[in-house]
């Protein structure tokens, strides 16, 4: 597979190495590796380049008369409907003027992926959303309802924490949570996150819980309810996403669903959705900051029924932050994808939209009533419903772009 001999293997080696660290580079300063470049006018690869414009030398008659790739890497980026902007990075347009693919194109670029710049739509967000092997949904305004979340689900837990900890006092899962709260709180205390002193936990907190409620003095269990209350109150109160407090809400809610309390909301077209792209062999995950257990409870125990035989798997915070890029690229490679531009994400998040489009995942946005107001000029495409991502042939009323 390297060549018959261990000068020819390092000769491959060396080459792989020099293209996966040019593949980086070009990452740094904003530029895809996986895309072809558009033609300059002149520099390397133009009818000015170095040697002529003679078929071999990389000039401009080399490109025509090489089955006009040059004409197809200029269009490859047209729409129709002129969703990117004719004078944006990456946008279609003229050939740029220099270098290697245009040096203005290429610094325009680089100026778009800085942070805080007044940058175009992403490169990625008018691919076409049809053309995937796998679909990654958020929950909260993209499957089901924000309200559902925060009027019912977050309530219910905050309801019935007090309950949930006498009634699993010295259980090993709870103790299991009791402990990540633990560690979670020290490293909140470390680090100075404000207000964390004040509600903070103790190993021996831990310690007290781990006990037989028989085993337990009353004064130490009172003293230690009292501890865990606090810190896991103000914890959801704040919205946390730490996966010690998502662990401890998902069995908190899982009691709820298993008695008949809890029902999940999902959008009309959710479920329609995902059996179409699964009868069309397009594999469906979830990706919510909500722990696995929690995700995979609330479709089993939708309105619409159980939906998890329309999933292939989940994914939690335990991946990476929603809002790091890494976490969608992460993903991907655990997806067994090609390249992470056949997994579309759609979220209701723009942080998270642009993190998994940085990390090259095809990209829409969901506008359900309830969502935070989407801010101008974002760039991705806009859908109201998960139907108008389907497949061509089974999508609903087109989704505009913005």
């Amino acid at each position: 597979m390297w060549g018959a001999s261990w000068e020819a293997a390092k000769t491959q080696a060396e080459c792989y190495h020099y293209l996966f660290d040019a593949a980086v580079r070009m990452r740094a300063i904003g530029c895809d590796p996986s895309l072809t470049p558009v033609p300059a006018a002149r520099g390397i690869g133009a009818e000015t380049s170095y040697g002529t414009a003679l078929a071999g030398s990389g000039g401009k008659r080399a490109r025509v008369e090489g089955a006009g790739a040059g004409a197809g890497a200029v269009e490859q980026h047209m729409h129709a409907d002129g969703c990117c902007g004719s004078g944006e990075a990456g946008a279609a347009g003229p050939p740029a003027q220099e270098g290697f693919g245009g040096a203005a194109a290429v610094l325009a670029s680089a100026a778009a992926a800085a942070p805080g710049a007044a940058s175009g739509p992403p490169a990625n967000a008018c691919a076409d959303p049809s053309d995937v092997d796998a679909v990654l949904l958020d929950i909260e305004g993209t499957t089901t309802s924000i309200a559902f979340v925060t009027e019912t689900l977050f309530p219910f837990a905050a309801a019935h924490l007090r309950e949930h900890l006498l009634m699993q006092w010295g259980a090993p899962e709870a103790v299991s949570d009791v402990v990540a709260l633990v560690a979670q709180s020290e490293a909140d205390v470390a680090g100075g996150l404000p207000g964390a002193a004040a509600v903070a936990l103790s190993r021996a907190h831990a310690a007290a819980f781990a006990l037989a409620p028989a085993a337990c003095a009353p004064a130490l269990r009172a003293e230690t309810l009292a501890a865990l209350e606090a810190h896991i109150g103000a914890a959801m109160a704040a919205n946390r996403k730490t996966g010690a407090l998502k662990a401890l809400q998902g069995h908190i809610w899982r009691a709820g669903y298993r008695s008949g309390a809890l029902r999940a909301h999902v959008y009309p077209d959710t479920p329609a959705a995902l059996a179409a792209w699964v009868a069309a062999g397009i594999k469906v995950y979830i990706y919510s900051s909500g722990s696995r257990e929690a995700q995979r409870l609330l479709f089993a125990h939708s309105l619409a029924g159980d939906l998890r035989p329309h999933l292939s798997g989940y994914f939690d915070t335990s991946v990476g932050a929603k809002a790091q890029s890494s976490s969608y690229a992460d993903i991907a490679l655990s997806l067994g994808v090609d390249a992470p531009r056949r997994v579309l994400f759609a979220t209701d998040a723009i942080a998270e939209a642009r993190a998994a489009a940085e990390a090259g995942m095809v990209v829409a946005i969901t506008d359900r009533p309830g969502n935070v107001p989407l801010p101008e000029g974002h760039g991705f495409r806009v859908v109201r419903t998960l139907t108008e991502l389907l497949p061509r042939g089974r999508e609903g009323a087109a989704g505009s772009r913005v």
